[in-house]
């Protein structure tokens, strides 16, 4: 999938009113998600995305753990929109992101989150 199909897939996911929207929800949501996972898994995943995707995995930053609330709460902050949106659009860019990876590779990023991840994981509403 390239950058383009991504954005235009996360906009038809979403209620993003535009592309431009739709480009700040995938780097936005990526870069929180490249914040509490291990290295190699963002070099894992920056392997399998777009160039323009990239930059958020390109990081030596530490694993932070913090929960799904403090995701949202992030995404929310990046995004400039209300929190349910921000979880609707988390939802978007990660279920985006599982149809973009190798099969089963979603996987492996949920095996380093804890489970109440999994509503968000899944793409579903």
């Amino acid at each position: 999938m390239n950058f383009s199909q991504f954005v235009q897939r996360v906009q038809e996911r979403s209620s993003a009113p535009s592309r431009e929207a739709s480009t700040t929800a995938a780097i936005s949501v990526l870069t929180t998600l490249s914040e509490r996972i291990s290295r190699g898994q963002r070099l894992n995943l920056s392997a399998q995305l777009p160039n323009e995707l990239k930059p958020p995995f390109m990081t030596d930053d530490r694993q932070e753990g913090f929960g799904v609330e403090e995701f949202v709460r992030r995404v929310q902050g990046r995004c400039g929109v209300e929190h349910d949106e921000a979880a609707a659009l988390s939802r978007a860019v990660l279920g985006t992101l599982n149809e973009a990876i190798a099969p089963g590779e979603i996987d492996d990023v949920a095996s380093e989150l804890p489970k109440e991840f999994d509503s968000l994981l899944s793409g579903n509403a």
